[in-house]
């Protein structure tokens, strides 16, 4: 399968793209009106639009329809439509029937939405980039009163929606948080981490295709990255289950996530989990579940959300006329339904040390990938030469030494050798403090981490949307990119990058704000392991694999 080459970076998409989703304001996109409105612009919206630039999906198409398939292929949605497309792609059963029962604008059929490719799985756009500028240009030509980015706020328009989806994918966006939540840890964001979970993907197709009488094989959070990343590609998905299982393969439930919301319960995944490891070790002998790859619960909150006051995370809250309306009649505000990782944006806001280690990182790595032109010798440089003392008066023939009839100019001629000689240690020694000082690295400056009040000033401007990454070009994105880690083989390696300073100053920020205990007691569960039923969760020694 091609796409095996690609599923790493198709897993750091998909966290980009959750971790966004995370970050929403007006109370989260996993629930409430902001919840129902991305529906409502994903169905009446969107899928049209799409039907219209994909063309019929036959397969023997004509260059027409071959023109239109790429330019279908080009669009970028805004972060809510980008969000409930990849939720409706996890069910890839009712997507297909989606598409073909549902009809586009003039009638048009969604068929040819069906193949949706890598490049497109996972990006979001807030119209600033040359791509989503594109999208957003044909989306005000379809719907003149609809804005593409940011999205209107829940009015009459939602509450008269009805859904006519096959798939229910407000059910699938409340799970969300809880498979969010499971990957904020520095592991996910190294590249030896992550190939070890492609690989172990690859041998769960395999189980899956030995072990035809699992009901729902249940993946350990590794492996449901990649099933998941692989999924949302859903053309190349279709096509590689047929051709390694000869039928679909869709029984992720809940995009993954049900089976760590129901892990405390005595509902049915827990069976479904006990005989997916049972199989795992009969098939391969090793363990199904490894360091960083076991359940987090939600009652253990990020260190992240610990470093900072209530005040400033419900800045990312719901705002306005109706939380006004709630405070005056005394009712508590409600929180929203989040994994964490709107508290490690908000971190990296507060350190600007990161952004410019991040910047500079990827300085170096563009400066790399620059062709090096032809190494020519340069030529040597002309040392300012130091300042030499007034020469004395040279002796002539005779003096004191004429009597022993050398005249004296043998003993001037050494005494001049070794004065020039001294000059020129004096003159290399010069020259080898000036390379010194140019060699020597420049001392690192280190900015001051932002005061609360100035955090509050850039967070005021999150209920309009500003100061967030809506877009999957924003710089902060780069803090999730993988890089390699000091051991393959350990996933709490640290690769020294800016990215997993990120991780690791999360700890320590919640510890200077006073809050270290919650995440002490939380190291020390993951050290003892958790056993609950037939869940057997390794977390590892280290209280770092928790986080």
């Amino acid at each position: 399968m091609e796409i095996m080459s690609q599923l790493v970076q198709l897993a750091v998409g998909q966290m980009q793209l959750l971790h966004a989703v995370d970050t929403f304001p007006r109370g989260g996109l996993c629930q409430g009106g902001a919840l129902k409105e991305a529906l409502r612009r994903y169905e009446r919206l969107w899928l049209p639009l799409i039907a219209a630039q994909a063309g019929p999906g036959s397969a023997r198409a004509n260059g027409q329809q071959q023109q239109q398939q790429q330019g279908y292929s080009a669009l970028v949605p805004p972060l809510d439509v980008a969000f409930l497309w990849h939720l409706h792609r996890l069910q890839p059963g009712l997507y297909a029937e989606d598409c073909c029962q549902l009809k586009g604008r003039d009638g048009k059929s969604l068929q040819g939405a069906l193949a949706v490719t890598a490049q497109q799985a996972f990006a979001f756009s807030d119209g600033s980039d040359t791509a989503g500028a594109a999208t957003a240009a044909l989306w005000r030509k379809a719907y003149p009163n609809e804005p593409f980015w940011p999205p209107a706020a829940p009015g009459s328009q939602t509450a008269a929606f009805r859904s006519r989806l096959a798939a229910d994918l407000a059910a699938v966006a409340v799970r969300v948080p809880v498979f969010t939540h499971q990957l904020l840890r520095a592991c996910y964001v190294q590249l030896p981490f992550l190939s070890r979970a492609v690989d172990r993907y690859a041998k769960f197709l395999l189980l899956r295709k030995h072990h035809l009488e699992l009901q729902h094989p249940i993946p350990p959070l590794d492996v449901a990255l990649m099933w998941s990343a692989h999924m949302s590609v859903s053309g190349e998905y279709a096509r590689d289950m047929l051709q390694l299982l000869q039928r679909p393969f869709a029984d992720m439930p809940g995009a993954g996530a049900s089976p760590w919301l129901e892990r405390d319960a005595s509902g049915p995944w827990r069976f479904h989990w006990a005989d997916s490891q049972r199989a795992w070790l009969e098939e391969f002998e090793e363990p199904f579940v490894v360091p960083g790859s076991g359940y987090v619960p939600m009652d253990s909150p990020h260190p992240a959300e610990l470093a900072f006051s209530p005040q400033l995370l419900t800045l990312l809250e719901e705002q306005g006329p109706p939380a006004a309306a709630a405070a005056a009649a005394g009712q508590q505000k409600q929180s929203s339904w989040r994994a964490g990782a709107h508290a490690l944006y908000l971190l990296w806001l507060q350190n600007p040390n990161l952004l410019r280690r991040m910047q500079q990182q990827l300085a170096e790595e563009a400066a790399a990938r620059q062709p090096q032109p032809p190494a020519i010798s340069p030529p040597l440089p002309v040392s300012k030469p130091l300042p030499q003392p007034a020469a004395a008066p040279r002796k002539k023939s005779g003096g004191l030494f004429a009597c022993f009839g050398c005249g004296g100019a043998d003993a001037d001629e050494a005494i001049d050798a070794a004065a020039q000689q001294r000059q020129a240690q004096q003159q290399q020694q010069y020259e080898q403090q000036q390379q010194q000082q140019l060699a020597a690295p420049p001392k690192p400056v280190v900015l001051p981490l932002l005061s609360e009040g100035e955090l509050k000033k850039l967070a005021a401007g999150f209920s309009s949307f500003k100061n967030l990454p809506m877009s999957s070009s924003h710089l902060y994105w780069q803090m999730l990119m993988p890089r390699d880690a000091t051991t393959a083989g350990d996933a709490s390696g640290s690769a020294g990058g800016a990215e997993v300073e990120l991780f690791a100053a999360a700890p320590a920020a919640a510890a200077g704000n006073g809050q270290s205990k919650v995440y002490a007691d939380a190291g020390r569960q993951s050290d003892q392991g958790l056993v609950t039923g037939d869940y057997e969760v390794v977390m590892g020694s280290s209280p770092a694999l928790l986080w």
